[in-house]
């Protein structure tokens, strides 16, 4: 399993951000946690994204992944993946 980083908050704390009152926080959460709120097993996203189940198992344990992987395993679980790039007040979709 990835080791923590000291200074990152507890799974499913909530964290605020600047713009707080515009939009809720949003959890900080791994792989499986996520997975589990959305009510899915292993299996389930692994037949959604073409996996085994033992791969969706081993991509649970990593702390790095690739943006296609996240976007395809968040999709299996109904949500969607957007990426932005911020340079100081400027903020930029990526695709």
């Amino acid at each position: 399993m990835a080791k923590r980083q000291q200074d990152a908050p507890d799974k499913g704390q909530q964290v605020a951000h600047g713009d707080a009152l515009a939009r809720p926080a949003p959890l900080i959460v791994d792989l499986r946690t996520m997975r589990e709120i959305a009510g899915k097993t292993q299996a389930e996203v692994a037949e959604q994204i073409e996996l085994s189940q033992a791969r969706v198992s081993r991509a649970e344990a990593q702390a790095d992944h690739r943006v296609s992987f996240l976007r395809k395993y968040v999709a299996a679980l109904g949500g969607r993946v957007d990426v932005y790039a911020r340079f100081g007040g400027r903020i930029i979709k990526l695709y």
